[in-house]
């Protein structure tokens, strides 16, 4: 599981303006972390105000989202179009060569970003729009499943950021990084630091979002680790953060690599939905979903999955509880009807 930083999202005719072509002449006056060359710069590199100007189109771009997928997809490819005519990759200013590793990382060329962040990166770490690469960067390995690439890529962010925000959802991404190499100890703490950098944020829905990810990969964890009473309890609260299993299980910032592991946190999920149902006959509607998910895992699991093992473990322990969950809802008394059911309008 990772979690990707979220953008503005923006509508149609506002995306469309900021590529049009008549837009492409009107330049604002600042962009992140940029400073635009001055009189003299620019008589001595008589392409750098060229250069600044197309890094802040693109920024324009990159920094919004659009409510139609169509739509974003043309921007963002009209951006790399824009860059690559410029050479942006050989650029010697390096915020282009860092744009257009995000614009190849958002198109989805994850690979190509690779080939344009890791050396810019490398050779710029002390760049102000450094640390934002590192994290693109860090995303592209994550999708790409190179886990130890995403590590190592995390931990030299971590070396630059200061906000608690962002070190806390990186912090988050590096600890889920740690158990895809099959480090849980590692894995264990780093989503317990994580929690303490949120503990300390604002209460915002994005440091709630990162908290409650936070412990339900804690739970994974710690399920994987052996400690099941640790790695329910886990579950409980996380369960307490995300109640109906929404950001686990739906929201688009969160991805998961490969994307079957998703079903470990929603089997762990209705675990515990489980275990907190009012009634037997809801029991059971949990009981079957964690074994329906944990079922689903081990047929799609990989020869080379680590938890491949485990997860029949988890499986056959999950097939017992259903059963027993039928056998209680069969002597239960039948569930409260839903009030729509007893009054009818």
């Amino acid at each position: 599981m990772r979690r990707a930083a979220r953008s503005v999202v923006v509508a149609l005719v506002a995306l469309v303006a900021l590529v049009a072509p008549a837009a492409l002449d009107v330049v604002p006056s600042a962009a992140r972390a940029d400073t635009p060359p001055g009189l003299w710069g620019s008589v001595g590199d008589p392409g750098s105000r060229a250069r600044y100007d197309l890094h802040v189109r693109v920024r324009q771009v990159l920094d919004f989202d659009a409510r139609v997928e169509l739509a974003k997809f043309g921007a963002l490819d009209h951006a790399r179009a824009l860059l690559e005519d410029a050479r942006a990759e050989a650029s010697p200013d390096v915020r282009l060569r860092f744009d257009l590793g995000e614009v190849y990382y958002k198109l989805d060329l994850l690979p190509e970003a690779v080939r344009v962040l890791e050396p810019a990166t490398r050779a710029n770490e002390g760049h102000p729009a450094a640390a934002d690469a590192m994290v693109t960067l860090a995303y592209c390995y994550a999708k790409l499943d190179r886990p130890r690439e995403e590590h190592d890529a995390y931990q030299r962010y971590l070396k630059l950021a200061v906000d608690l925000g962002p070190r806390a959802n990186a912090t988050l991404n590096l600890a889920e990084s740690e158990m895809r190499l099959g480090n849980l100890a590692e894995a264990v703490t780093g989503y317990e630091s994580a929690l303490v950098l949120t503990a300390k944020l604002p209460p915002t829905s994005g440091a709630h979002q990162t908290a409650a990810l936070a412990v339900w990969g804690l739970a994974v964890a710690l399920d994987r680790s052996g400690e099941g009473s640790r790695g329910r309890a886990a579950a409980a609260r996380a369960l307490g953060l995300d109640p109906g299993l929404a950001i686990i299980s739906q929201d688009k910032n969160v991805f998961f690599v490969p994307a079957y592991e998703r079903l470990w946190y929603l089997a762990l999920g209705a675990g515990a939905q489980a275990e907190a149902a009012p009634n037997a006959h809801e029991a059971l509607v949990h009981r079957r979903a964690q074994e329906l998910a944990l079922r689903t895992y081990v047929a799609k699991a990989t020869a080379d999955d680590r938890w491949g093992g485990l997860a029949k473990v988890r499986l056959r322990e999950a097939s017992a509880l259903r059963a027993r969950a039928e056998a209680a809802a069969r002597v239960a008394p039948p569930p409260p009807r839903e009030p729509s059911e007893i009054f009818r309008f």
